[in-house]
């Protein structure tokens, strides 16, 4: 009967807590044992916190009858069911779906059929619980609780119950069935998102416990289990480790690579390669040997539908077709041929219902599924899972003939590089309007670039920004740019290498940072009349960058909306920055601080509105000196006046944040929420008090 009793989760024997909604009082708990035999010998039903448990034939013949090619979603089978509330756990910026959204992993556990979730960390969910899916039974479990936590000296927050401090997982959960764990490796720690613990952790699925094991491996990785050699392979940004769970022993197989964000990684065992996403055109291979060790990385260039180097948001190895098979995590897969290197797509046209991969609140803030797309060898189909208030998904593999090998269309003759390269000092440059997937150099000094109607997008050149702007004196009118990224995360559209750009009525978006620049002086930089929205990646690129310098950044009659991956929406090193007239909003983006000034320096922030979302990783609305430990400019000062301040982070708001540098003039804003601010300033405990419209419409700017 205990298994009934705790159907919903099981606490672990370390802590008394119970687990939320699920157990009855330690008083009680004779009394519910009686009643639910008594339940059970009448035949009656039990309520539980998973969703009600389905006759196992009749799952068994939905999962079989799947044609080739067809998606089946599992009815009823949304996460939330068992999170914990917010009263049971840490809830930072997201709560328990980040989980899913946050840069979180899956493995999928072939014995139990269950597909099991741990993840959340820096500070989007402190809760460490780990979750199961159970295929056979189309129900939701939470295993264990959230662990109480405390911080060190180190800035590390560690648990009181010895079990793994929450952090992103990325692709770092794997199943080991030769020791029948659930394997974790590195990630990103709650709160600091440092990666202190580089443990392997193995958790027992039938006794819901942790075991932590030798170091190895750790920070930002993709992993994959080796079924021949019975290890698995932890790939980091610069090095490859083997983990042998058997002797507990980490071997480093190579070292000193040229760094690069890995997102997934799978195993063919019968070719024997190791095969990542690729920072360049094509995959990464490494070659395992008898021995374990491995060929240096390889780019391997791809043949056949090869927009799926890049589309694979996640790569699982399909044993029984002998290929490797992506989803991106809409209606679209494909198939990956070792042998050959040859992609094969398949649209899946036939499927009446898909899943719909478009980017809103629900989905991965990363844009990566890691292993949240496993085999399931039972029933020969493929389980997906990619937003924590929706469904699971399931996938039966097609046949390999009926994938389509036809190459992409080839790029169009290019329009907008020539007219760059030939652009000199002086001109007025005129695009034609289009969409183009171009990027290019404007060496030329004291130009103007008039492009209205044109939009820029998935392409960088030089692995930088869709411009590279070396010349001096360059205005850039009406651009659209969108898509960038590059290896290294720092992806722009405008990259900004030499001095006195001005941009005006340009939109940025959905790229890993808008206008970029580097440590230098790079004169006067003004942003006008123009939009960036959905910037930022891996908390260090943003919306605006610039670099350390003698540099006056004005910004005025701007939108900068919803900046994702712990971005800023604005971060100057500038000695001089002007911020009036515009709107800064969080909105629903999981962003950091609205305007970041880590160096200090003559700042103005005047007139704008300031929205910091619910969803918002930092504290801080505004930062100022915050890094001036490292340098600092000789002037620092600071007004921030006539502003309107929404402070609607659903934990703890601060207005502004400084160290190192005098306390910032704060007068005459309108704020609204957080603590009350006194002096010139008027406070007003809600939108409604002050007049303002409900989340998440906002005031018209000045």
């Amino acid at each position: 009967m205990s298994s009934i009793v705790t159907f919903g989760c099981k606490t672990r024997p370390t802590t008394a807590r119970r687990c939320a909604d699920t157990r009855p009082h330690a008083r009680s708990l004779l009394l519910y044992w009686l009643l639910t035999s008594a339940f059970v010998l009448l035949g009656a039903s039990l309520p539980s916190v998973a969703a009600e448990k389905k006759p196992a034939s009749r799952i068994d013949q939905m999962l079989r009858a799947i044609s080739p090619g067809d998606w089946l979603e599992l009815p009823n089978t949304s996460m939330t069911s068992v999170f914990p509330k917010n009263s049971e756990t840490t809830w930072g910026a997201i709560g328990p779906e980040a989980v899913v959204r946050a840069w979180g992993g899956a493995a999928y556990d072939t014995k139990r059929n269950a597909f099991v979730f741990h993840g959340g960390g820096h500070t989007d969910y402190g809760g460490n619980e780990v979750y199961a899916f159970f295929l056979k039974e189309l129900a939701w479990r939470r295993l264990t609780d959230p662990s109480p936590m405390k911080k060190l000296e180190s800035g590390q927050y560690v648990t009181t119950d010895g079990t793994p401090v929450s952090a992103h997982t990325y692709d770092g959960l794997e199943y080991l069935p030769n020791v029948d764990r659930i394997f974790r490796n590195g990630g990103s720690e709650w709160y600091n998102g440092s990666n202190f613990d580089r443990s392997a952790w193995l958790f027992d699925m039938d006794r819901h416990i942790w075991e932590r094991k030798s170091e190895g491996g750790g920070g930002y990785l993709a992993s994959a289990y080796d079924p021949v050699r019975g290890t698995i392979y932890v790939v980091g940004s610069k090095f490859v480790d083997e983990y042998d769970p058997v002797r507990d022993k980490w071997q480093r197989r190579l070292s000193r690579l040229a760094s690069f964000r890995v997102d997934v990684a799978a195993i063919d065992p019968i070719n024997r390669q190791l095969v990542t996403n690729s920072f360049r055109p094509g995959v990464i291979s490494y070659q395992i040997n008898p021995d374990g060790s491995l060929t240096n990385r390889s780019l391997v260039v791809t043949k056949g539908a090869t927009e799926w180097d890049k589309r694979m948001a996640a790569l699982e190895y399909d044993p029984v077709r002998k290929v490797m098979v992506a989803w991106d995590g809409g209606r679209e897969t494909a198939y990956l041929d070792v042998a050959s290197w040859t992609w094969r797509r398949f649209e899946n046209k036939s499927s009446k219902a898909a899943p719909v991969r478009k980017r809103d609140a629900d989905y991965s803030a990363s844009g990566a599924i890691f292993g949240r797309w496993r085999y399931v060898p039972d029933y020969d189909v493929f389980i997906g899972y990619n937003a924590p208030r929706r469904n699971v998904w399931v996938w039966k593999p097609a046949a390999v003939k009926d994938g389509d090998t036809t190459p992409p269309p080839p790029p169009p003759k290019p329009v907008v590089k020539p007219l760059l390269d030939k652009l000199k000092p002086g001109e007025v440059l005129v695009i034609p309007p289009g969409t183009y997937k171009e990027a290019g150099v404007i060496r030329a000094s004291n130009v103007r670039i008039k492009a209205d109607g044109v939009r820029l997008e998935g392409v960088a050149v030089d692995g930088k920004a869709a411009l590279v702007v070396k010349g001096d004196d360059v205005t850039i009118e009406g651009l659209e740019c969108a898509n960038i990224r590059v290896g290294d995360g720092n992806g722009a559209c405008v990259r900004l290498e030499g001095r006195n750009l001005t941009l005006r009525r340009v939109h940025f978006h959905d790229s890993q940072s808008g206008l970029l620049s580097w440590n230098r002086d790079s004169g006067t930089v003004v942003v006008e009349n123009s939009r960036f929205e959905r910037l930022g990646s891996g908390g260090s690129a943003h919306g605006i960058y610039i670099g350390r310098g003698n540099t006056h950044l004005v910004v005025r009659r701007s939108a900068f909306l919803s900046s994702t991956d712990q971005g800023h929406e604005i971060k100057s090193r500038a000695a001089k920055n002007t911020i009036e007239h515009n709107v800064i909003a969080s909105l629903d983006g999981v962003d950091s601080r609205l305007i970041d000034l880590p160096e200090g320096g003559e700042n103005v922030i005047r007139r704008n509105v300031l929205e910091k979302g619910p969803a918002s990783s930092n504290q801080d609305m505004i930062g100022i000196g915050l890094e001036g430990h490292k340098s600092l400019h000789p002037l620092n000062f600071t007004l921030i006046e006539d502003n309107i301040i929404l402070l609607e982070r659903r934990s703890r708001n601060v207005l502004a944040n400084y160290r190192n540098v005098p306390p910032p003039k704060i007068e005459r804003n309108k704020v609204i929420g957080g603590d009350r601010v006194g002096g010139s300033n008027t406070w007003f405990p809600n939108r409604a008090a002050a007049g303002l419209p409900p989340y998440p419409k906002l005031p018209k700017p000045f």
